[in-house]
C-alpha cells in the first residue's frame, strides 16, 4: 500500500498508473479524493474544504497494489512515484493556460472550417473510437510514409480513453 498527498494537477493517477506498470506493479485498488486546505501563516494545513473553489487544493492518492512488497522495496517505488509525479507536476504547470490556447485555436478552427467539436459520447464509445480511426487514417493516408494504424492498435489506445 502506497500513500501520497500532492498538489492536485491534471495526470496524477495515470501518471502513477504507468510507473507502477512499468515497474511490473499492478494496481488492486486506489482512492483518490481531491481536497481544498486552508493554511496558516506558517503553511500548516487548518482546514479542509471542498475542492471544488478552493484557492488550494490538495489530492490523497492512496494505491493497493497486487502484490505485497517488502519494506525497501515499498519505499523506492514510492521514491520512484515522487519522482515521476514531481515531473507531471511540472510538465503541467501551465496546464490551465495550455487548455485555454487550445480552446482558442478549436474556435479559430471552428470559424474557419465549418468544423464541430464536441465530447465524446462515452456510452457510445465503440462507435466514438470508430469515428477517430477514421478521421485519424483520413487526415494522414497521403502523408509520405505513413503507416495505416491497426484495430488493435486503436482498441489498445481507445482503453486508456475509458
Amino acid at each position: 500500500m502506497i500513500s501520497l498527498v500532492v498538489e492536485d494537477a491534471p495526470f496524477l493517477l495515470s501518471t502513477i498508473a504507468g510507473a507502477l506498470d512499468g515497474m511490473q506493479l499492478g494496481m488492486a485498488n486506489h482512492a483518490y479524493p481531491e481536497f481544498g486546505v486552508v493554511r496558516d501563516d506558517s503553511g500548516a494545513i487548518r482546514a479542509l474544504r471542498p475542492a471544488r473553489g478552493a484557492d488550494e487544493r490538495q489530492t490523497w492518492i492512496h494505491v493497493e497494489l497486487t502484490r505485497r512488497l517488502g519494506a525497501d522495496r515499498l519505499d523506492e517505488v514510492a521514491a520512484a512515484l515522487r519522482a515521476v509525479l514531481d515531473d507531471a507536476l511540472r510538465a503541467t504547470g501551465d496546464f490551465d493556460a495550455m487548455r485555454a490556447r487550445v480552446e482558442r485555436i478549436a474556435d479559430r478552427v471552428r470559424k474557419r472550417y465549418d468544423v464541430t467539436v464536441r465530447p465524446a459520447d462515452m456510452k457510445q464509445f465503440k462507435r466514438e473510437v470508430g469515428l477517430l480511426k477514421k478521421l485519424y487514417t483520413e487526415a494522414w493516408e497521403e502523408n509520405w510514409g505513413q503507416v495505416r494504424g491497426t484495430d488493435a492498435e486503436f482498441d489498445y489506445l481507445a482503453n486508456d480513453l475509458r
